[in-house]
C-alpha cells in the first residue's frame, strides 16, 4: 500500500487529475470516490 501511497504522491505532484487503480470492484476504490470508467484492448500482431 506504501507504493501506491507513494505514486499517487508523485502523480499529484505533476499535476495529474487521475489515478487507476487497475481492475477490480474492491469496495475501497469507491469509497475514495472512484468511478467506472470504458476501458479498450487492442493487440497488435505483426505477422
Amino acid at each position: 500500500m506504501l507504493s501506491k501511497v507513494l505514486c499517487i504522491k508523485e502523480s499529484i505532484n505533476l499535476g495529474r487529475k487521475k489515478w487507476d487503480f487497475l481492475k477490480g470492484a474492491e469496495k475501497y476504490k469507491y469509497q475514495l470516490g472512484g468511478s467506472e470508467i470504458r476501458l479498450y484492448n487492442c493487440r497488435v500482431t505483426i505477422r
